[in-house]
């Protein structure tokens, strides 16, 4: 128990609440609070009593913030995602949300979690009903014997997904004695070994290396669908049964048209593209949220008066959907509802103890309240870092007080220490704060969102908005990717190479008994008949041939002879050969005498500290990395590799401002005009508590203002200067280039990277991508070049959900249409300048209550920054435009990307654009 559990709120009421709250069936009212205190109450409450909590929210984004609240306070809490249902049959979605969701369910079930937060759209929404969850629930463990057949066919039903390799959640494969499946409700894929019909071995494994990582004795296995289909032949009867009663009445045709298809799919594929809509068909009784609680949980409801606003504006908002889904025959009456509406919700709050927290008191309830309590509490806003402000608050408003600071990290936390006791204040550094003395001050690492006050306890906690510098949670750090290496799994047919003896075709897995021990052996055939098999534990012998697919330009090699040899001895004389070329080009670099920087200040940790988010280990990592090689006489060239929205931007940030503590100038280029003026934007912003000089040089600029920018950068004037290829031009000259930093590298040619090269031979440069260019890559791989891998996602980032379907008209207006309800922007993405005007004219008519507008990369500077200032200030709902929007920009309003034409983009361009 630490010492948040043991700040009582209000003393002389706390029994009195808690007393309430343990009466069954009570519905009790708490004013006063704000999120923060709601967030501690709710933890006291969990911590001290050991009950469980549901804690309802009026939206996601509250509920995100309170449990990053809940899980720094030490509560196991989760958080249970609302989803969008589909109606439409699609060729696939993605089913992240999904498998979020189940977790919960499972960590309900499992007794895994104190709390669990959820937005009123979850919990209005219906779910797999418990008892079919529980019944699909099965446990797999060592030395236990199985029929994989009659495994896989429950797997089957349970939502998973063959695949020759598992690459995510709901996936399995099976190769030969080796059965690998991704559960629904486990952070990693989980390897079982079969000797014959036994369990041999459990164990989880890397996806990346495919390597074990740690064996378990047993394994339990959920489902990956909320709606799973278990009798196929029962729910086509009640599909028939429906066609036939529909078609007796007056229905619309469209409707049996619908149905008569999906029924052929579901007879053909047991499955259907659209089965959310027959919900109610495959259970006649779908469970809620409320159904998985225990018996004790008591629920918490925050700002009732708007998660009350927010029934009511879906209510009517799934009317209006509804009568479109009926008029079109997408949806009927006969299906039944997909959502609880207020009776609903008040017949299940009914049911257990319910707490309404709000900040003021408010009439309007969803159920009588039997006792109200006023709790005395006052929000404190983070402390910005100012130590002088920090030591006047504290010798004033807290002189009297019990106050524990949080600061972040212990360095952090050991540094503000210092320089307070300094100022004649006596603070005590905790490392691990337990027990807290009335009247002292502390400080101790960790962060809140919020401060709080008790008054009448004369105690205050403030947190710095400091951001705890180690990862938080020892499983990420555990689960880190390690260095990229896997071996594809292979399909019979396939050419293969062995590393001792050649190419070779791939005849599949065998089993074979050899000393009365039976094991499986890879086939591979070689020239003139000749056979190898290799163990499946040789596998890191063998790998799939690359290069021309036709069969007659791949010569077989043959067992014991000498071509095979000679032919690696080729490969490896020319590519020595090639190695020298480059060494002896980037060794030019290496040579050259270059700035060793500065090591960290102050200054710089003080920028660091003002981060507003949770740096991932990767990041943390990579920074460390690239500062090494800042303090290095040798200049620096890094290649900084990772997926879009990992966080590459303030890796290079930082690695800029240390460039700039030393007085030298930092350039930053960049592909497009619009990238280059948000980065602008965001660097402004970044760097605004600091005096350093940034500017723009891009077609934004007019030629007066370039020339006025060339000169002042020419003089020393302007510290980092933001540009797109007007920075390679002849007539752009620094006054003391330090760093040139260099962002989606993969956009611009060889010629204009190697200008800045030339221009700043003894410079540092740092390179930025998600999707390296081949030549890049393998210079980084072979060691020429450093690289540098973010590999991890920041903590609690919701995933992007992708439905690929034909084009239809009618799905792209509802989801066009969903999104400005919930008040968000959308990219329509159509690649085609000649016809991108019509385009927007089109949907213009088609969504008349939408502002439409387009952008493209032929467009003036002028008309570009006002169509995007436009975007920016909500003066535009849809944005039709090109693959312009690929690189960086992020605007947080936009939702929703449509991609028209998807196919004719490539995967590097669809991975970036996804990750918008």
């Amino acid at each position: 128990m630490t010492f948040l559990e043991k700040i009582t709120p209000q003393p002389q009421m706390h029994s009195d609440i808690l007393n309430a709250i343990f009466n069954q069936n009570n519905t009790i009212s708490i004013s006063g609070l704000s999120d923060i205190h709601k967030a501690h109450f709710v933890h006291y409450f969990t911590q001290y009593q050991k009950r469980p909590a549901l804690f309802i929210v009026p939206n996601e984004k509250i509920a995100q913030t309170l449990f990053k609240d809940l899980s720094d306070m030490g509560s196991k809490a989760a958080i249970y995602h609302s989803r969008d249902f589909n109606f439409y049959d699609v060729e696939s979605k993605s089913l992240e949300l999904e498998h979020q969701r189940l977790s919960v369910l499972h960590k309900i079930s499992s007794n895994e979690c104190d709390i669990i937060i959820a937005s009123i759209s979850s919990i209005i929404q219906p779910t797999m009903p418990r008892e079919s969850f529980l019944a699909n629930l099965f446990q797999l463990a060592e030395n236990k014997i199985i029929h994989i057949d009659h495994i896989l066919d429950k797997i089957t039903k349970c939502g998973y997904e063959r695949f020759e390799q598992v690459n995510g959640p709901g996936q399995y494969s099976i190769r030969g004695g080796i059965f690998d499946i991704f559960i629904a409700n486990s952070s990693l894929p989980v390897r079982i070994e079969l000797f014959g019909d036994v369990i041999d071995s459990i164990s989880f494994f890397d996806i990346a290396t495919q390597r074990r990582t740690k064996s378990v004795e047993a394994v339990t296995i959920a489902p990956s669908r909320e709606i799973i289909i278990e009798k196929q032949s029962a729910i086509v009867k009640k599909l028939q049964a429906l066609i036939k009663s529909l078609s007796k009445t007056s229905h619309n045709a469209k409707t049996l048209d619908i149905l008569t298809k999906e029924l052929e799919t579901l007879k053909n594929t047991g499955n259907i593209g659209s089965i959310d809509k027959f919900l109610n068909l495959i259970y006649e009784q779908p469970g809620t949220l409320f159904d998985y609680l225990p018996n004790n949980a008591t629920i918490f409801l925050s700002e009732q008066a708007q998660i009350y606003e927010q029934v009511k504006k879906f209510e009517a908002q799934w009317q209006e959907d509804l009568t479109f889904y009926l008029e079109q025959g997408i949806l009927f009456k006969e299906l039944g509802s997909f959502f609880l509406d207020k009776t609903a919700i008040l017949k299940q709050l009914s049911k257990r103890t319910t707490v309404y927290l709000d900040q003021f008191l408010t009439q309007d309830y969803f159920s009588k309240i039997t006792q109200k309590f006023s709790i005395n509490a006052r929000q404190i806003p983070p402390w910005n870092g100012n130590i002088s402000q920090l030591s006047e608050d504290l010798f004033t408003i807290y002189k009297d007080q019990t106050v524990v600071i949080l600061a972040g990290n212990k360095d952090t936390s050991k540094r503000i220490a210092y320089d307070l006791n300094q100022l004649s204040h006596n603070i005590l550094f905790e490392e691990n704060l337990f027990n807290i003395t009335p009247g002292k001050k502390y400080i101790t690492p960790g962060n809140l969102s919020e401060g709080f006050e008790y008054p009448d306890v004369k105690f205050s906690l403030i947190t710095c908005n400091l951001h705890d510098k180690i990862a938080k949670s020892p499983l990420r750090q555990k689960n880190k990717k390690k260095n990229i290496y896997s071996i594809a799994d292979l399909n019979a047919g396939d050419y293969v190479v062995h590393n001792l003896h050649g190419i070779g075709i791939f005849g599949g897995i065998h089993k074979i008994n050899i000393q009365g021990v039976q094991k499986d052996y890879l086939k591979i055939s070689y020239a003139k008949g000749d056979t190898l098999y290799v163990p499946v534990t040789q596998l890191d012998l063998v790998d799939k041939y690359i290069g021309p697919s036709a069969e007659t330009h791949v010569k077989l090699n043959k067992l014991g002879a000498s071509d095979w040899q000679k032919s690696k001895a080729r490969v490896k004389k020319a590519t020595q050969y090639m190695a020298k070329e480059l060494i002896k080009l980037y060794s030019e670099r290496m040579k050259s005498q270059g700035h060793a920087f500065s090591a960290d200040s102050e200054l710089q940790r003080d920028f660091e500290a003002q981060f507003e988010f949770d740096e991932t280990p990767d990041q943390l990592r990579c920074i460390d990395e690239i500062k090494a090689d800042m303090q290095r006489i040798a200049p620096m060239d890094r290649l900084l590799c990772g997926d879009v929205g990992f966080g590459k931007t303030e890796v290079a940030l930082r690695a800029a401002f240390k460039c700039v503590c030393d007085s030298k100038q930092c350039a930053i280029l960049v592909p497009t005009t619009i990238l280059a003026w948000q980065h602008f934007q965001t660097i402004l912003k970044r760097f605004e508590s600091f005096p350093i000089r940034i500017e723009l040089l891009s077609r934004f600029r007019t030629a007066k203002q370039q020339d006025a920018i060339l000169k002042r950068l020419k003089r020393g004037e302007i510290d980092i200067i933001v540009g797109t290829h007007r920075l390679v031009q002849n007539d752009v000259n620094f006054h003391d280039l330090g760093l040139v930093i260099i962002d989606e590298e993969q956009r611009f040619g060889v010629k204009q990277k190697e200008r800045f090269k030339k221009i700043a031979k003894n410079v540092d440069i740092l390179t930025l991508s998600a999707t390296p260019i081949p030549r890049t890559l393998n210079m980084a791989m072979a060691g020429i070049r450093d690289m540098s891998s973010l590999e991890e996602a920041p903590q609690n980032r919701v995933p992007v959900q992708t439905y690929v379907l034909e084009h239809d008209q009618t799905i792209i207006n509802e989801a066009i249409r969903r999104e400005l309800r919930r008040g968000g922007q959308i990219y329509y993405m159509h690649n085609s300048i000649g016809t991108i005007s019509q385009k927007a004219a089109s949907l213009q008519l088609q969504i008349p209550e939408a502002t439409v507008g387009y952008a493209h990369g032929k467009m003036s500077e002028q008309e570009l920054s006002n169509v995007w200032q436009k975007v920016i200030d909500h003066e535009i709902d849809i944005l039709v435009c090109t693959t312009i929007i690929e690189t960086g920009i992020d605007i947080a309003n936009v939702n929703t990307l449509i991609i028209e034409n998807a196919d004719h983009l490539g995967l590097s361009q669809l991975h970036q654009i996804r990750g918008r």
